[in-house]
């Protein structure tokens, strides 16, 4: 398990590489993605922190803390990782390494709104939180999402992946 500086350490590096900068938000929803494509393929989970349902979607409380300052602005710098020397993004796992290069491959390209509106869609783990609440106004601060929601979502995204390979 990383820790979710690392982690938003490697997307924030493609991004660069890639001459693809990123915003606070669309940062929170890469990583959103990852964490759940790699809890589905592994079992595991990718990073060290719960996932909290905020009103724009899934939210990683140190990555937002970390970013805030850039509101709507692209990131310029990476985020410390108080756990380790050097905030490198580290990603010594191949799994985990091609996961994310599969999300970056995938979501990219998406607007932050975009990536945001996925993770409302009806059935998401984010939607069934909204659902429990009535509205995102009731939402609880600080209300994680439930580990077994992001799982059972991504296996079922997994699953329907792996059928349409089938035929």
């Amino acid at each position: 398990m990383y820790s979710s500086a690392a982690i938003a350490n490697y997307f924030l590096a493609k991004g660069k590489a890639d001459n693809k900068p990123l915003s606070p938000m669309k940062l929170q929803k890469l990583m959103y993605f990852a964490y759940g494509w790699y809890l589905a393929t592994t079992n595991q989970r990718l990073f060290n922190e719960m996932i909290e349902a905020w009103r724009y979607g899934p939210v990683i409380p140190s990555v937002y803390e970390a970013f805030r300052h850039f509101g709507n602005s692209n990131i310029t710098e990476p985020m410390p990782d108080f756990n380790t020397p050097v905030a490198k993004s580290g990603i010594n796992d191949e799994t985990a390494r091609q996961i994310l290069d599969v999300v970056w491959y995938v979501y990219s390209d998406l607007s932050a709104i975009a990536l945001s509106n996925l993770t409302h869609e009806k059935g998401t783990p984010w939607y069934k939180i909204y659902e429990q609440y009535g509205s995102v106004k009731n939402i609880p601060s600080n209300k994680d999402i439930n580990e077994e929601y992001i799982k059972e979502y991504f296996v079922q995204k997994l699953n329907s992946l792996g059928n349409k390979e089938a035929h």
